[in-house]
C-alpha cells in the first residue's frame, strides 16, 4: 500500500509570524521561571516582529521588555523600552497602550516610584483625550491626585 502525504505549505511571513508568536508565548511562561530566558525570547521575537513589520506585537515585546528590565531594578532601561513601546503604539494608533501606561504607571506607584509613576499616567492622558475616554481621563487624574497626597 502507497500512502502519499501532503505538505500544507504556509508563506514564508506567516510561519515568520507564528514563530514570534510562539516566542512571545514561549517569553511569558519563561518569565515566571527564568528572566534570562525570557529576555531571550523578548529579543528573538522583537527581531521577527520587527522585521516582519507587526508593530503591535513588536510594542508588546518592548512593553515586556520593559516590564522585565523593572523588576530587576533596572528602571532606566525599563522605561527606555517602555517609552519605545508607548511611542510605536502612538505612532501606529494603537489604542490600548494608554491602558497599558496606566496599569504601569499604577504598578510604580505601588512601588512608590513616584516620578515614573506620574509620567506614566501623564503619558496615559495624552491617548485617552484623543480618543475622549473620559471614564478613563478621571481615573487617572485620581491617580495622579493620589501621587501628591501620599
Amino acid at each position: 500500500m502507497i500512502r502519499y502525504y501532503f505538505m500544507i505549505t504556509i508563506p514564508r511571513r506567516k510561519r515568520e509570524y507564528k514563530l514570534s508568536v510562539d516566542y512571545l508565548e514561549k517569553m511569558l511562561e519563561a518569565l515566571l521561571k527564568f528572566e534570562m530566558l525570557a529576555l531571550n525570547y523578548c529579543r528573538k521575537s522583537m527581531l521577527i516582529s520587527e522585521k516582519s513589520e507587526k508593530y503591535f506585537e513588536y510594542a508588546l515585546v518592548l512593553s515586556n521588555l520593559g516590564v522585565i528590565w523593572y523588576h530587576k531594578n533596572a528602571y532606566d532601561k525599563a522605561l527606555q523600552y517602555w517609552e519605545q513601546s508607548v511611542s510605536l503604539c502612538i505612532r501606529e494608533k494603537y489604542k490600548d497602550i494608554a491602558d497599558n501606561s496606566e496599569l504601569f504607571g499604577n504598578i510604580c506607584q505601588h512601588f512608590n516610584e513616584k516620578t515614573l509613576a506620574y509620567n506614566c499616567y501623564v503619558k496615559a492622558l495624552k491617548p485617552f483625550t484623543r480618543f475622549k475616554r473620559r471614564e478613563d481621563m478621571k481615573r487617572v487624574y485620581t491617580s495622579l491626585m493620589l501621587i501628591n497626597m501620599k
